[in-house]
Formats: structure tokens, C-alpha cells, sequence
């Protein structure tokens, strides 16, 4: 067990068993052409870490062998709080888009957002007796602390005075404040170790200082990140700690962009909000796991809705009771996400879609035995652009080279008609989808929002723009 969550290179095997060594290092060199691992919260031990490794290995890497292969081991006592962590940053980012529905234990204020956090999610809560609800919330403050809570206090009297509990203010408004901690807080020190010892190498110099910013552009297209579950969201707190520390190093605005433009990450069902990102943000996740943190948005109502009536017309032997979703790409601010229904079969005759099966979450491998046709394809098209982000990487050393973009890390460098009309179809899929999930929140808005002060018309707005 390693007492702080660590990076493990994988060496290759050298016995007949084909279990290689993995040895932690302190850094990975700047200028090392790598895959990174970044995985689950599940994985503590270096034998884990070693089987991770061998997937990458045996599955993505094929004939290629002069690419470093890393991976990320916790400590358990760092993840405590990775739960809190991950839905703070899902409250943060909007749940993907539109704001985050009626979540009311992680909340993020701010000194912009206050009144309308509390008008949308504490004062109904409050309102309908749930003083131990309120006591459950906690709160991530992002700004000046002090003006938040005077604030907060202000609109938690004023409410509880509307509602004849005055007399409760003073407990309640010590409880809350008890709850409180500054957003930064909610970041936890592994994310920084763990960037410290990939990133920061590549965009600073032996001095600490800022190098060119062309060369970190290379160093950084010379790094792909690969996730599951839980290592997205770290690997999403690294690209906005990076963003922080290119703004201190003197780097331009238009430089950060461009650099981290380059960094690859590759995520499989991703426990993060996926709606923006400085870097290729691609991920990869099926609709029916039910493992990761919830959006609450109206995309996964809306998927939530439809399985659910699936669910119900199977029960009843209806002779139409599957939902037809077709494998899709759903594409926004640099973020592409593949999804499919399913990845893995069920037995019709028995279980129908009522059926769990672990592997939506937690199988790993890029060739999935019992998997569905769109399982394969997810699973193929995850290889696909990590070995074409691998490729890219290994061609750095003839000078800069830019990440391509998605459909043609799909392609792998083939000119494969059939495989990019698949890309196409998927694409235009993911359209259509969210066309389908727009108009579903445009109708059931006053469902999901009932109460009398809710600002409609603000989110109608939102949602129109979004659709446009």
C-alpha cells in the first residue's frame, strides 16, 4: 500500500506469466511520449495498477513500444471526501447544461450566484419543513468568504422570519456557517500532488519559471490521459489547475488555450460534468451505468424518463416496449461524448432491461467479451483515438504537431469511407438527441420547477439558447 496516492510506470514483462514490474516515480519527464492512467477510486494497489497497465499495453499500444506507460494508485485516506468533491464541481459546472436540478446537499455560492442559489434550492427546502435537509447541506464558497456569509445570514433571517421560524435563525445560521468552506477546499491536495508531478514539468522550466510556448504545447501533446469514473474529474481539476498556474507563470491567454488544446484525456464513464474544456475532453459512457455521479440535468432526465417507461412496458410483455437510441456523439466546447444504450447484453426472455450488469461501469477493456454491437463500437472508438492520440504524440519529434480533431483520431489515419460515416450518423445522432431532450424540458419545466417564484422565463431562455 503507498502512503500518498502515487504514479507508477509499467514496465514491460519479461517473464512467461506476462505480469510486468511497476516501480512509483517522483515525476514524469517532460519530455516522456506517454499514456497516463488516471483510474477509478478503486484502484490502491500496485497490482491493480500493474493489470491496468497490461490493458493499455495488450489492447491500445499493440506493436508500439517506445511509449512510457503510467498509471495513478491512491491512497484511500486521499479520496475521503471524492464523493463531496466531484458533486461540488458537477453544482459548479451546471450539470452539464442548464442548472443542476434540485440538488440540495453540495451547493456552490458564489458572490454573483447567492440569492439565486437560495431562492431556487434552500428557501423551498426550508418552506416545506425540512430543517434536517437544510442540516445536510454543504456549502462551497467561491470569493470573498466574508461577504458570502453575511449575505447568506441576511436571506436565511429574512426567510425564516417570512415563514414563522424566526426564533430558529440563530441555530440554523451557526449550523450552516459550520458547513461552509472555501470551494478551494473542496479541491483536494492529491489533484495538486499528482499535477505537479505530470503537468507542471511540461509548462515550466528546471527554474520554475515559463518556457516557449510552443515547446509546452509539444510536452503536453506528448501526454495522453486515459481515465475511469473518478479519474476524469481529477484529470478535470488538473486542466483548471493548469490554466491557474499558466495565467501565474506569465503565459497570454491565447497561450493557455493553445497549449492546453493539445492535452488528450480519454475518459471512460466519466464521474464529472462534461459540457466545456481547454483541452480534447472526449469521453466515452453508456447510458444504462448507473455507477457515476448523477448531472441531474435534463439530458439525464430526459434518458431517465424513456428507460424507465422501457422498463415498465417490458414488465407488461407491450410488443414495443424497447427505446430505440442509436449510438451517438454529443459534441459541445470541445468536449465530444460517445454514447450508447447499452453495452453489454442482457437475456430478453428473463430480465429484460431491468437487468444490471456490472460491466456498464467497470469493465476497462477496449476488446469486451458479451458485449452488445454498441458496446464494440464504443469500445472501438475509445481505442481508436487513444492510439491515434499515441501516434500523435510519437510524431513530436519532428517538431510540432497538432492534435487532430475528433473524427480523424476516430479514423486512426485510414480513409475508411464505412468508419467515417459511422462517425457522421453518430454525430448526427447526438443531434437529434439533444433536440428531443430540449423540447422535453421546454414541456415539462413547470413539473421539474412547480413552486410559484421560480424564474421560468430565465430558464426558457437558457434552454432556447442552447438548442440554437
Amino acid at each position: 500500500m503507498v502512503m500518498r496516492s502515487s504514479i507508477f510506470l509499467r514496465k514491460n514483462p519479461t517473464g512467461p506469466d506476462g505480469v510486468g514490474d511497476v516501480v512509483p516515480v517522483d515525476a514524469i519527464p517532460r519530455d516522456d511520449v506517454c499514456t497516463v492512467y488516471i483510474p477509478g477510486n478503486g484502484i490502491k494497489t500496485s497490482p491493480q495498477a500493474e493489470k491496468l497497465g497490461g490493458i493499455v499495453s495488450n489492447e491500445v499500444f499493440g506493436n508500439i513500444t517506445n511509449v512510457a506507460n503510467y498509471v495513478v494508485v491512491y491512497n484511500p485516506l486521499d479520496l475521503d471526501d471524492d464523493v463531496a468533491e466531484r458533486a461540488i464541481q458537477i453544482d459548479r459546472r451546471g450539470g452539464n447544461f442548464v442548472p443542476r436540478l434540485n440538488n440540495i446537499t453540495h451547493i456552490y455560492l458564489t458572490e454573483k450566484n447567492l440569492r439565486d442559489v437560495f431562492r431556487r434550492k434552500i428557501a423551498p427546502v426550508l418552506s416545506a419543513g425540512g430543517i434536517r435537509s437544510f442540516g445536510k447541506m454543504r456549502f462551497a464558497l467561491d470569493g470573498d468568504t466574508e461577504i458570502i456569509i453575511d449575505e447568506f445570514t441576511k436571506l436565511l433571517r429574512e426567510h425564516m422570519e417570512k415563514i414563522g421560524l424566526g426564533e430558529n435563525v440563530g441555530a440554523m445560521t451557526r449550523h450552516a456557517i459550520a458547513n461552509m468552506h472555501p470551494y478551494n477546499a473542496y479541491r483536494p491536495e492529491y489533484i495538486e500532488s499528482l499535477f505537479n508531478k505530470m503537468i507542471l514539468p511540461r509548462i515550466s522550466g528546471d527554474d520554475g519559471g515559463r518556457i516557449d510556448a510552443n515547446m509546452a504545447a509539444q510536452n503536453i501533446r506528448k501526454m495522453n490521459i486515459l481515465t475511469h469514473c473518478h479519474g476524469a474529474y481529477v484529470a478535470q481539476m488538473m486542466v483548471e489547475l493548469a490554466e491557474t498556474k499558466m495565467r501565474k507563470l506569465g503565459y497570454a491567454p491565447a497561450e493557455v488555450n493553445k497549449i492546453l488544446s493539445q492535452l488528450l484525456v480519454v475518459a471512460f464513464a466519466p464521474a464529472c460534468t462534461l459540457e466545456k474544456s481547454k483541452c480534447r475532453f472526449i469521453g466515452f459512457m453508456s447510458l444504462s451505468d448507473s455507477m457515476i455521479d448523477g448531472a441531474h440535468n435534463w439530458a439525464e432526465v430526459f434518458a431517465w424518463k424513456n428507460m424507465t417507461d422501457e422498463r415498465m412496458k417490458f414488465n407488461q410483455w407491450a410488443p414495443d416496449w424497447e427505446w430505440k437510441l442509436p449510438p451517438m456523439v454529443l459534441a459541445h466546447n470541445n468536449v465530444d461524448t460517445f454514447v450508447v444504450k447499452r453495452r453489454f447484453e442482457y437475456d430478453n426472455e428473463i430480465d429484460g432491461p431491468n437487468n444490471t450488469v456490472i460491466g456498464e461501469h467497470n469493465n476497462l477493456h477496449y476488446y469486451p467479451r458479451f458485449a452488445t454491437a454498441d458496446g464494440k463500437l464504443l469500445a472501438t472508438m475509445a481505442r481508436n483515438v487513444t492510439l491515434s492520440g499515441i501516434r500523435n504524440s510519437l510524431a513530436q519529434s519532428d517538431g510540432f504537431t497538432p492534435l487532430p480533431d475528433t473524427a480523424n483520431l476516430v479514423l486512426d489515419g485510414r480513409h475508411d469511407a464505412t468508419l467515417r460515416q459511422i462517425f457522421q450518423n453518430m454525430t448526427e445522432s447526438g443531434r437529434a438527441f439533444m433536440a428531443d431532450v430540449y423540447k422535453f424540458a421546454m414541456a415539462n419545466l413547470r413539473k421539474i420547477h412547480p413552486r410559484n417564484n421560480e424564474n421560468i422565463r430565465d430558464i426558457k431562455l437558457d434552454i432556447s439558447r442552447r438548442a440554437q
